[in-house]
């Protein structure tokens, strides 16, 4: 948790600057877009002069959201020199190839990851918070000029139900719910982020679905689940990348499944992994061996190689981890 000088401090900081950009990590979640989105608005609230930026833009799938149309996939000069406030970004580098650090006088790191590498000058992590959303709603809480209004309200919601599995995870402490029902009573809306979320998805999407579990192996006495998604199935549906969101999640509640693997291929050599574990498996491990972060239930790196190469790569980790 955020101490009350950590927030102090906070409040002292943005008192003392006119200009920010906030940022999180490219292919955006829920997480992303709503601290992104909640973090601007509030910031407005308080008459800064405020850029949300992603270097992918709003997903579609997150289009829903309050406001998301203020997020540009560019930078204008009349931002050069403010500062930069990252959200959700556990490195420097999950920002992207668009962010130029220079192009910036400073900047600050809000997030919840434990694999975060303080790249800020000044950071604000709290590990223990169920999304990044709830920090940014604690650092918000300083000011006394700040209001809950509905759109921030249904933004740092949809932080609280893609991070915490629709509050099904073992990071739904108390302080989450606490937060969700204080957000609820200032005007989110659960009901339309559920449906939004996860009772809302193209034919595509289904296809694509289809395609992607047809993919599916078991190993390790099926204890370990493997899947894939390729350019070659993006194709074939006409999908993009972003109605491939929570795939890695469709193993999970296998009988069985300890940890699942999930391969999307970004270009034929680059590959993006995503993992996801249940009881006491530890995927931030895996992850970190190939640069990558998260948390050790839920982590994610990009390898690179060929198919095959970094299919070898993986199972190499996998065996002196003990899952293979």
């Amino acid at each position: 948790m955020l101490s009350a000088v950590q927030i102090k401090s906070f409040t002292s900081l943005i008192k003392n600057h006119k200009k920010f950009v906030i940022s999180g990590h490219h292919g955006p979640d829920g997480d992303v877009i709503g601290s992104t989105l909640g973090l601007v608005l509030g910031l407005k609230q308080l008459g800064k002069t405020v850029l949300a930026f992603n270097p992918d833009g709003c997903p579609q799938w997150l289009s829903f959201l309050p406001k998301s149309e203020i997020i540009k996939v560019k930078i204008p000069n009349t931002f050069k020199n403010s500062i930069l406030i990252t959200v959700d970004s556990g490195d420097l580098g999950r920002l992207g190839n668009k962010i130029d650090k220079s192009f910036f006088s400073e900047i600050w790191n809000i997030d919840h990851h434990q694999s975060n590498t303080r790249f800020g000058k000044y950071n604000f992590i709290d590990v223990k918070a169920g999304s990044t959303g709830q920090v940014v709603f604690n650092l918000l809480s300083g000011f006394s000029k700040f209001k809950i209004t509905p759109a921030i309200a249904q933004n740092l919601f949809c932080t609280l139900s893609t991070d915490t599995g629709s509050f099904r995870y073992s990071n739904a402490t108390s302080d989450v719910f606490a937060l969700a029902a204080l957000l609820v009573k200032a005007g989110a809306q659960p009901d339309v982020i559920s449906q939004s979320l996860y009772e809302t998805y193209t034919q595509r999407r289904l296809k694509l679905m289809h395609r992607v579990l047809g993919s599916l192996k078991f190993e390790n006495d099926g204890k370990l689940a493997k899947l894939y998604l390729t350019q070659d199935d993006l194709a074939a549906v006409g999908a993009g990348e972003d109605e491939s969101e929570n795939f890695v999640n469709l193993p999970r509640g296998v009988e069985g499944v300890k940890i699942v693997c999930f391969l999307s291929e970004k270009t034929s050599t680059e590959w993006k992994l995503s993992l996801r574990a249940r009881g006491n498996t530890n995927v931030l491990n895996i992850a970190t061996e190939f640069g990558g972060g998260g948390h050790k239930l839920a982590a994610g790196c990009t390898i690179h190689g060929v198919r095959a190469q970094v299919e070898k790569q993986l199972d190499s980790v996998l065996k002196t981890q003990g899952h293979l």
